[in-house]
Parts: C-alpha cells; structure tokens; sequence
C-alpha cells in the first residue's frame, strides 16, 4: 500500500509566480506514481488584504494542490507586518493541513522542502500527531560566500531552529552532495541522503536531425541579477567574439531587477544584433530556445544544482557553467561541455571559442541520455519513494 505524504514547500509555482520552485512540483510528480503524494503552500500576495485568507484547490497531472495566499501587508508598519505575516502563514498552513486530512486522509509522512517554516510546521506535526517527516533543502544560503558576496548562513536563533528541526526529521535530502557538506559543516546533523533535481525528458528533448549550419546560437535561462547570475560577465566575453568577427546569437529568457541594466550594457558593447533579451518564458518556449541552441552558458557565481543545466543536457547541448556549488556533480566529463573558474572571463571566452571550433561535434544522443539516466523522472521518482519508506 502506497504512503500518503504531504510536501510542503516554501517554493511552488503560483499565480503569482509560475515558475517559483518548479524543481518542488517536478519531485511530486516524479513520486506520484511510487506514493500517495499531496502538496500544501502559502505565500503572501499583494492582491490579498487584511486578515483574509484565498485558497486554491486544483490538480495538476493527477497531483493535487493546495495553495494559500495571505495578505504581503496587513498594518503598513514593516517591522510589525513580518511578525503578522509568520502568524498568517501558519494560519495558511493550518487550515490547508486540516482540509487536506478530511479530503485525502491522514497522512503517514511529512516532506518539508526548504526551510524554516515549513520544517517547524512538520516539528510541530511530529510532537503533536506522531508524524515523521522528511527534509528537501534547495536553499544556497548555507554555501560559504564567494569572495566579495554577502554572507548569508545561518546563525543564532535560526541556526538554532535550524539544528532542532533537522535533528528530529527521518532523513536530510539536499540537491546536491555540496549543498550537503555545506549543511553539515553548520552542524546540521542528521542522515543525509543527496536527491537531485528532476526533468521531464519527454518535455525537454534533442532537435530531431542537425542543427542549423549558420551562426552559433548560444542560451542563458536565469534571473537577471549580476550579483548571482553575472550576466555583465557574459556581455563583455560576448563582446570580445563579436570584435573577432564570429557570427552568432546570444538569447536570454529571464526576469529579474538587472535587466534594463544588461540591456543598456549590450547596447554600449554594440551587440544590439547579436543579444536579445526575451524576459520570463513559458516552458515551451524555454524547451525550444534550448533544443535549437548550440551551447547552454550559465557564468554564476554561486549555485546549488541548477533544473536548467538538467534541462539543456535533456535537449541535448553541452554546458559551459561555473565550477561553483553542485555544478560539478552534473558536469562529469568535457562531452557534457565545459566546466570554468567563476568569475573568469579568459576561461568563459575559451570555454566558448571551444564549443564554437566543436560545432555539430557533441553527441546529443549520449548527453540526453545521461540526463535520463542521472535526472529522469522514473529515476528520481524511485530514489524519494525509497526515502518515503525509510
């Protein structure tokens, strides 16, 4: 008999945002056909107001979701908000718990994904009712700071939330290996069992025959936020290749704070015919820029393990991508594409010009493949029903 477990995650895809935390929706999925699986989420939501609480009852692929949207400002005094706000979400997740028992039936599990406050709900679920729970963490927060970044791991009171709830869960199950040495050198100890993220291979796949024999088409699919993503590091490699004479195209899909900031820089550099900037794309748009692409660049400097590495190696490009966070667990050999230094705009420039000689050389057959057979569906999916029954 299949486990009935409730996910309930800080990241899911709302009306608000669609793509928040698609890696949580795509692990419940992935599970689905191995247990009993249920989602609960609460967000604050500008269009909400007072002490009012919205709910969304829906399925999505056979999994059913429960989200709840609660007021993002209730007094209009900042410091007394937050406080309103941590109680209005606990009422979110209270309720949503207590439907969702009546409509789907106790639940036998708990699966917090990226704390805190989803894990001290399960905490309180666990003193309460008897109910074990488990922890996804997704949150790069506990990676130490790449130089000149702000520090942002935990400390003092979190830290000590932090280490009660994780010490009482069944298992930790980071995204990555790095992710998870990060936690434990916090002194967050538990059972630490790495599950990555996940693809639907069937949705991201190769171009059926050969590329385009033209200009190289290269895609970044990220937020438009230097202080992450170092896209201003792409634009000036960029503008190195374009004075050299190489033809090619460069498609950003993306929103973020930066990008009129990365659309001016363009427009200084003198890509205006080489860079576009698309703005946030529907996955069937993001699943088309990337099979018609030649190469995936992802120049961060701090990740944990990236969906859309995952998804370009599905559509079958090889990857240049920073050596930073749980990038090199994916990253396993130079068919998959190239591995650099962050911030090294020499090696992001041969790392490219490499790909470019390289042109129609990788084999798409055998890069898809390895993402089926490392971040499959059926693949994932067996790994967190296995954790499900521990």
């Amino acid at each position: 008999m299949k486990k009935r477990v409730l996910i309930i995650s800080k990241w899911y895809p709302t009306r608000n945002y669609s793509s928040a935390g698609i890696f949580v929706r795509r692990h419940a999925l992935a599970a689905l056909p191995y247990s009993d699986v249920a989602v609960l989420h609460a967000e604050s939501d500008s269009s909400v107001k007072g002490w009012k609480i919205e709910e969304s009852v829906s399925t999505y692929e056979g999994l059913p979701e429960y989200i709840y949207f609660y007021a993002k400002e209730i007094t209009g005094i900042p410091s007394l908000d937050k406080a309103l706000k941590f109680i209005q979400y606990f009422r979110c997740i209270s309720r949503g718990f207590r439907r969702m028992t009546r409509e789907l039936g106790v639940f036998d599990l708990v699966h917090a994904t990226v704390l805190l406050r989803t894990g001290l709900f399960a905490y309180f679920l666990k003193l309460t009712k008897g109910i074990p729970y488990i922890i996804t963490e997704h949150w790069t927060g506990y990676l130490s700071p790449a130089p000149g970044k702000s520090d942002h791991r935990p400390s003092g009171f979190r830290k000590w939330c932090l280490k009660r709830v994780i010490r009482a869960a069944s298992c930790i199950c980071p995204a990555s290996d790095d992710l998870g040495q990060a936690m434990r050198s916090l002194g967050l100890n538990n059972r630490y069992q790495t599950i990555h993220n996940v693809v639907d291979t069937s949705f991201f796949s190769p171009l059926p025959g050969n590329r385009n024999a033209g200009k190289i088409s290269l895609v970044t699919v990220a937020m438009m936020l230097d202080e992450h993503k170092n896209i201003s590091g792409i634009l000036r490699v960029l503008a190195r290749l374009k004075n050299e004479g190489i033809d090619f195209e460069h498609r950003f899909i993306g929103r973020g704070s930066d990008q009129k900031k990365f659309i001016s820089l363009s427009q200084y550099l003198g890509l205006e015919n080489q860079v576009v900037f698309d703005g946030q794309q529907p996955a069937e748009i993001v699943a088309e820029a990337m099979r018609n692409a030649d190469a995936f660049v992802l120049f961060s400097h701090y990740e944990n393990l990236p969906c859309v590495i995952i998804e370009a190696f599905a559509s079958g490009i090889p990857v240049i991508a920073t050596d930073v966070g749980g990038i090199r667990e994916m990253i396993t050999n130079s068919k998959l594409g190239e591995l650099i230094s962050s911030n090294d705009e020499e090696q992001l420039y041969n790392a490219i010009k490499k790909v470019i000689s390289r042109k129609g050389a990788y084999d798409k057959s055998y890069i898809s493949a390895y993402a089926e057979s490392q971040f499959g569906m059926d693949v994932i999916g067996k790994k967190l029903g296995g954790v499900y029954e521990l």
